[in-house]
């Protein structure tokens, strides 16, 4: 848990570190419940995507040229909502699970 308050506190300045020790501190958690961590700690995971895309896109954008003003292309926006979809599903399939695993306990 602390590794994550810390991570949450470290992406501010440094994303990629701020990541790594949020996704190091989820999976610590889980191991130590022995299963999976509550769903609300799911957040944590969330955050940790987020500033690992961030720093994964100001390292892209030091080396690209400047953007245009052309519009994404439909495979780009299809891929983007592809992706939304998915994290959605994945995290309401985890929260039916894990409410199904409560009940059988």
């Amino acid at each position: 848990m602390v590794l994550m308050l810390i991570g949450l506190l470290l992406g501010w300045k440094r994303e990629l570190a701020g990541a790594a020790f949020i996704a190091t501190g989820w999976l610590i958690f889980g191991i130590a419940e022995k299963g999976w961590p509550p769903v609300p700690y799911t957040a944590f995971l969330i955050v940790a995507v987020l500033y690992g895309y961030l720093w994964w896109r100001r390292r892209a954008g030091a080396q690209a040229p400047a953007p245009s003003s052309t519009p994404p292309s439909p495979g780009v926006i299809l891929a983007g909502r592809l992706a939304l979809g998915l994290l959605l599903l994945g995290t309401l399939g985890t929260v039916a699970l894990m409410t199904l695993s409560w009940r059988h306990e």
